[in-house]
């Protein structure tokens, strides 16, 4: 198989706890595509919030922690990418992710690297400029 990454951590959105047996073929498509998921302390059904829906609740400082423990587990556990699944775990994590040594990407542009393509943009989606967009990362980032 095509190697797109050798090491990978999956940052599963909070909703993935509520359908369990999601891990079994996202493992197998790692197999199948070269990716080792990298055993963690906070992963599958321990994995923590990415923090976005935590903040406007219990505080940007709530959101942080929860943020900053997943990329600690990923970075201390030997991950040299975070597989995001959830485009708001991408917006709050990508930055703080790749300033880590993580290398943030969506799980379907993964796949497309292990068939060969090219991406022609960042590939967790960084440097979207359209407002609405910029927008959301301040209120996500607790800018706003």
């Amino acid at each position: 198989p095509t190697t797109a990454a050798s090491a990978v951590c999956a940052a599963s959105p909070c909703s993935s706890r509520y359908a369990p047996w999601i891990d079994k073929p996202l493992d197998e498509l790692f197999s199948l595509i070269g990716v080792v998921r990298v055993d963690r302390r906070y992963d599958r059904l321990h994995a923590p919030c990415c923090g976005c829906p935590v903040s406007p609740h219990l505080g940007r400082e709530a959101g942080e922690s929860y943020k900053n423990k997943n990329i600690r587990d990923a970075v201390d556990h030997g991950g040299e990418a975070t597989v995001f699944m959830c485009t708001f775990c991408a917006l709050q994590m990508r930055d703080e992710a790749r300033e880590a040594g993580l290398e943030p990407i969506f799980l379907t542009n993964l796949v497309r690297l292990a068939l060969g393509e090219t991406l022609t943009f960042q590939a967790a989606g960084a440097g979207d400029g359209r407002e609405p967009v910029v927008t959301a990362v301040k209120i996500v980032k607790g800018q706003l």
